[in-house]
């Protein structure tokens, strides 16, 4: 079974532990999300994404990494990703090794 820690943020060479919060809430809904993806682009590949499509490059390696660190956030196993996206491309044991 894959053993999840506290996620951290290094901002100015300083390790920052983020609290995990419920989104049952309405306090945390989508907009809460994208609000932190927009205000923090350094958080997320939001900044890379948005400039990537603006050249009209292909950006599928980084929502991936997004696809990947909503995986871990949630604690999904493999086979409950494999149901939310059933052309995920890494193998369970690549899922299980991944390391945010």
């Amino acid at each position: 079974m894959k053993q999840h820690t506290s996620p951290i943020m290094i901002k100015d060479k300083t390790i920052l532990t983020l609290e995990k919060v419920s989104l049952n809430s309405k306090e945390y809904d989508e907009d809460w999300i994208q609000d932190i993806c927009y205000r923090s682009p350094n958080l997320l590949p939001v900044a890379k994404i948005i400039a990537k499509k603006e050249r009209g490059e292909d950006t599928t390696a980084e929502e991936q990494q997004i696809d990947l660190m909503v995986y871990n956030l949630y604690e999904l196993t493999y086979d409950e990703v494999k149901i939310v996206d059933p052309e995920f491309g890494l193998t369970e044991e690549e899922y299980m090794n991944y390391e945010l």
